[in-house]
């Protein structure tokens, strides 16, 4: 089966790219300074290094030289012998081998990203190897050979970029990062004024913590005022108890005195008024006359 390639490969147009990027990075050294023009000039010799490497396009055999299949005898057969051909069957189911290896191989390299296109290279190895013990795949192993020669050039490239970015990505990051101090500021703005009421409502709670404390220690000063008056005033209490305690049992004592009637009194005054009258006579009394 012989397979046609016509117009710019993939390697054409990755050429292209990398030509075109490395040309517009010499020219922007050349005007910003020497600097880079070294490296510069190294990166457009590895691009020179790609167009070498290319295949070039050209009418492609993937399967240049198909395997040999057995020709039948032109003798007729006996009816009895089965047209089974062995050698077509084998080499039928090669060839569905081989493809179904390549298309494995493809898939792979369509859905592996360049930057770990690399690591693939030791398994593609493996599968041209296999495919190769099958039948003549020169023509294929030369373009995989030149993909992943250029997939090495490609890193080294891109490699010799670090610490650089495209005008987009710049754009978008410088974009990106001036919004995000624009919310900073406007966050450091609400911070600073709910530092400033903050700082107020101390500074008062301040001054009132002073106030109070001022009362306090006249509090404290009319406390320890009283409490000597309450002292003086517990003395105070203790003796008017004692002295209440003893009127109190002096008047239980009163209660407790016997009185006398009326008729007692009468007869009392009674002997009392004799009494004095026997007083006054023995005071008048003379004994010589």
């Amino acid at each position: 089966m012989e397979v046609s390639v016509t117009g710019p490969s993939k390697f054409d147009i990755f050429s292209n790219v990398v030509h075109t990027s490395l040309n517009a990075n010499l020219t922007k050294n050349l005007d910003g300074g020497g600097n880079d023009v070294a490296n510069s000039q190294a990166m457009i010799q590895m691009e020179n290094t790609i167009m070498t490497r290319r295949t070039p396009s050209i009418q492609t055999t993937l399967l240049k030289q198909p395997l040999k299949t057995f020709k039948p005898p032109t003798w007729p057969l006996p009816s009895t012998v089965s047209e089974f051909y062995s050698e077509e069957v084998i080499s039928n189911c090669q060839r569905e081998y081989v493809s179904m290896l390549w298309r494995n191989l493809k898939q792979q390299i369509s859905k592996t990203s360049l930057e770990h296109m690399s690591s693939l290279n030791k398994h593609a190895t493996r599968f041209l190897e296999e495919m190769g013990s099958k039948t003549d795949i020169s023509a294929l192993q030369g373009l995989i050979k030149t993909f992943f020669e250029n997939i090495e050039t490609y890193n080294s490239v891109k490699a010799s970029f670090d610490g650089k970015m495209t005008q987009e990505s710049y754009e978008g990051l410088l974009s990106t990062t001036q919004q995000n101090l624009r919310i900073i500021e406007m966050q450091e703005q609400e911070q600073v004024k709910s530092v400033e009421d903050l700082e107020s409502q101390i500074t008062q709670l301040g001054n009132k913590e002073t106030e109070l404390k001022e009362q306090l220690e006249h509090l404290c000063a009319q406390r320890e005022e009283k409490t000597m008056v309450l002292n003086q005033s517990r003395e105070i209490l203790k003796k008017a108890q004692v002295e209440v305690a003893g009127l109190r049992e002096e008047i239980q004592k009163i209660e407790n005195t016997p009185r006398l009637s009326e008729e007692d009194v009468k007869v009392l005054g009674k002997m009392e008024r004799l009494l004095e009258e026997d007083q006054n006579e023995l005071s008048s009394f003379q004994f010589f006359g």
